[in-house]
Formats: C-alpha cells, structure tokens, sequence
C-alpha cells in the first residue's frame, strides 16, 4: 500500500525483533474488504496481550479516525506514524 518493499519491512522488522504480519489485498479494495482483512489478521494477537497497530499514515486525518474507529472493536489502540 505504501509501495515499501517487503524484504526491507522484513529486514525491519527482524533486527527490530518484532512480529510483522502482512495482509493481502488487492489493489484498490474496498473498505468492507480492508477491514476485514486487518481485523482478521490482528485477531489472533489478542490472546498474546498485543493492544496496539502501527500504521503509516502521516498527516491524513480522516483517515486517521477511520483506523482509530476500526482498531476500537477489537480493544486495540492504532498508533502513527510507522
């Protein structure tokens, strides 16, 4: 989405120590499908006491709110930038 290569997220993520979990999707999908996926893929990072995303926006706040207001359901706190 951020047009990141993935070796370097992984390589990041690696010497950072921390867990990275890619979510699939296809170019330009639609909100119903992205939340899905997100909430799906940070799902199983409950029960191991993980309350916070991380995302990389920078200066867009609607769409700030919008992940904040995803992230609430599941218990989860998004943080920015990455």
């Amino acid at each position: 989405m951020h047009r990141v290569r993935r070796e370097l997220l992984e390589r990041q993520a690696t010497s950072l120590g921390l867990p990275l979990q890619f979510i699939c999707l296809p170019a330009f999908p639609p909100n119903s499908l992205y939340e899905d996926r997100v909430c799906a893929a940070l799902r199983p990072f409950l029960p191991q006491g993980v309350r916070r995303a991380v995302f990389g926006d920078l200066f867009l706040g609607d769409i700030r709110a919008w992940r904040d207001a995803l992230m609430r359901p599941l218990g989860m706190e998004a943080w920015y930038p990455l």
